[in-house]
């Protein structure tokens, strides 16, 4: 068995979820075609992914929070 087989039966082991296992299977082959620097790009790309994803939802969120807040009292002169 080697050290890939042996890392993804341990990840099952204790209940690793279907992502996890994909996200191993992932760095491994990068790993094994690319060496470091491959498994390096593969996360920064997959972090960069994620904050895209991020930003746009908080910016949804924003606008959405927008049209549903209370509008804001105008002080008046005395």
């Amino acid at each position: 068995m080697d050290i890939r087989a042996i890392i993804a039966k341990e990840l099952r082991a204790t209940g690793a979820s279907p992502e996890k296992l994909t996200l191993w299977e992932e760095i491994a082959t990068e790993f094994e075609g690319s060496g470091p620097d491959g498994v390096k790009d593969l996360i920064s790309k997959r972090v960069k992914d994620a904050r895209k994803r991020a930003t746009k939802e908080a910016k949804e969120i924003g606008e959405v929070a927008a049209t549903v807040a209370k509008p804001k009292k105008k002080k008046g002169r005395k």
